[in-house]
């Protein structure tokens, strides 16, 4: 099993920050993963990109060209990011344009959700809830655990709570 994912977003959504967590729960749970990221040094707004390769074999690769799984957190990312030929699309429910060809689209109101929960820093965590459902390979106790350990503390709860609320949108969508 060879599992390319790519999310894309605007400098300052958390999308480095969700392929990174992702990358090491999956360590942690036994697999291998490789994590890159692609970035402008305009720290917030400009188009970004993290890739994560999860894999039960060895890892060669380290961009995600054609994912399985895109997470899309801003319309603007989707025309930076076009060429990109992914299966599934998760997607912030307000981005109307994919341009692209994929087989199943997923949207969630992550941002509402986030706002919801008292900060908008944590859509990049509801997104992730909503993809480690969908992979199923890798418990949500590991994705917590991974948070502890690379969060800073004051974001702790609030991250793992928008995790879960991701999880449980996903579990209504499927």
């Amino acid at each position: 099993m060879i599992i390319p994912i790519r999310f894309i977003g605007s400098g300052g959504q958390g999308n480095v920050l969700a392929a990174y967590i992702l990358g090491d729960a999956a360590v942690r749970h036994g697999l291998n993963a490789v994590q890159t990221a692609m970035y402008s040094a305009q720290v917030r707004g400009a188009p970004t990109r993290a890739d994560v390769i999860i894999s039960d074999e060895d890892v060669y690769d380290v961009r995600a060209e054609e994912p399985t799984y895109l997470i899309v957190m801003s319309q603007s990312a989707v025309y930076a990011f076009k060429s990109t030929r992914p299966k599934v699309v998760i997607a912030e429910s307000n981005v109307s344009d994919i341009p692209m060809r994929y087989e199943k689209l997923y949207k969630i109101n992550a941002i509402e959700i986030a706002k919801s929960l008292g900060s908008l820093n944590v859509q990049n965590m509801v997104f992730l809830g909503y993809l480690v459902k969908l992979l199923g390979i890798i418990p949500i106790e590991v994705v917590e655990d991974s948070i502890r350990d690379n969060i800073s503390p004051k974001w702790i709860d609030l991250d793992i709570k928008a995790l879960r609320e991701g999880y449980k949108r996903a579990e209504e969508d499927m």
